[in-house]
């Protein structure tokens, strides 16, 4: 795929078919994903048209309790926030609900256990709106509202 310019957002050191390994996310501007493992595997991972607009920011963790780390992913334009599900092997799936497409310029993004209940949660920024909007997780992947 042919794009006009990328951006590295961020170097993730987690844990990887029991090695420490690194994940090297690099997010183009043509609204795709990629996610590169032991730098000699890439994958890329369209995001919905629309509510995948813009990419910004995104977190690794473990969203659906496998033990492998899975990706959030923040969209400004598209006001949405998306998780990627780690097969174990390194391969990302998009999954087909989005954590939340009513935030008003998704900004930032974490994946952290916040509710005392055993599983991370997501959280992230809606700039033009001025908030911080939690999304509690019940441990598959499914989310509540902000």
């Amino acid at each position: 795929m042919e794009s006009t310019g990328f951006f590295i957002f961020t170097v993730i050191k987690n844990r990887y078919e029991n090695k420490n390994t690194s994940i090297l996310i690099i997010i183009f501007t043509s609204n795709s994903l990629y996610s590169q493992t032991s730098f000699n595997k890439t994958q890329s991972i369209a995001l919905p048209a629309g509510g995948g607009n813009a990419p910004y920011n995104i977190a690794s963790g473990l969203i659906d309790n496998d033990a492998f780390p899975d990706i959030a992913v923040s969209t400004t334009l598209g006001n949405s926030v998306y998780w990627l599900k780690n097969d174990g092997i390194g391969d990302f799936t998009l999954q087909s609900t989005a954590i939340s497409s009513t935030l008003n310029s998704a900004g930032g993004v974490a994946i952290a256990h916040l509710n005392n209940d055993g599983f991370n949660d997501v959280v992230t920024t809606s700039y033009n709106d001025n908030k911080i909007a939690w999304f509690a997780n019940d441990g598959l992947g499914n989310f509540g509202t902000e």
